[in-house]
């Protein structure tokens, strides 16, 4: 099933890619990834490939209007390692990429903690720690991308760094 749904979503457009019905490809690609994994039968270097497809496709899906958006934002959270503190991004474009990034993950982080509150509010300190953490990081990366630009950096994805800036 696995090799099967691969398949499908590599010969699939990028258009397709958005439909709700490949986002559920998708999503239940990343669930199943997951459960593989977890079987533990896996050499280090296969788990970490499929941990990081499976990181891929929720972070895909969680891009997206479906009826699984909300569950990716969760499982993206979860699914994402914390970010190694102090790495410094080299170029504008890997500070905005690892920005926008880090403000997905907090969104996903805040979003975790509200549905704990109902369901599992022993884990809500930990969501809200984890939010926090990722808060810091996007605004980390994004005021370094601001030193990073040039005169070569367009103009519009500057101001929409100076944008993400003012909201955290």
């Amino acid at each position: 099933a696995i090799s099967r749904s691969e398949d499908f979503l590599t010969a699939s457009k990028p258009a397709e890619r958005q439909q709700p019905e490949w986002l559920e490809v998708a999503y239940r690609l990343a669930d199943a990834y997951q459960a593989k994994i977890k079987k533990g039968e896996l050499s280090d270097g296969d788990a970490k490939r499929l941990q990081s497809n499976a990181r891929n496709l929720v972070r895909e899906v969680s891009q997206h209007p479906n009826e699984f958006r909300q569950q990716a934002q969760l499982a993206l959270a979860s699914l994402t390692p914390k970010a190694a503190a102090g790495a410094a991004p080299k170029s504008f474009d890997e500070a905005f990429a690892a920005g926008k990034t880090a403000i997905d993950l907090w969104n996903s982080a805040n979003l975790a903690a509200k549905l704990a509150k109902e369901n599992n509010p022993e884990a809500v300190d930990e969501l809200q720690e984890q939010a926090q953490g990722n808060r810091d990081e996007a605004r980390r990366m994004l005021e370094a991308a601001t030193t990073l630009a040039d005169s070569q950096t367009p103009i519009e994805q500057l101001n929409t760094v100076r944008y993400y800036l003012c909201i955290l």
